[in-house]
């Protein structure tokens, strides 16, 4: 869903007047690229190998979407940031 919320953002300043927006930490290539490690390393290693934290719980992948997700939420308010700064200098 945040994923969904990043790529809204995007379309809105575009269509706003602000133009496309794809700065990050966390614009789709980071995010594919993020997952795409993760699901390699669970996929390759055996699971004997593959760490949980024992308080959590949290697998590879629980952690590397915990991290997508902060950096999702990052990336909307830096974009919306630029957006509303672009419009303000339009004006």
């Amino acid at each position: 869903m945040l994923a969904i919320g990043v790529a809204y953002v995007r379309a809105l300043g575009a269509t706003s007047g602000a133009g496309q927006i794809f700065i990050g930490p966390m614009a789709k290539p980071h995010r594919m690229f993020f997952m795409t490690i993760a699901a390699l390393y669970c996929g390759l290693t055996p699971v004997s190998l593959q760490p949980i934290e024992p308080v959590t719980g949290w697998s590879i992948v629980a952690f590397a979407l915990w991290i997508v997700i902060g950096g999702c939420v990052i990336t909307t308010g830096r974009r919306l940031i630029h957006i509303a700064r672009r419009l303000r200098n339009a004006t």
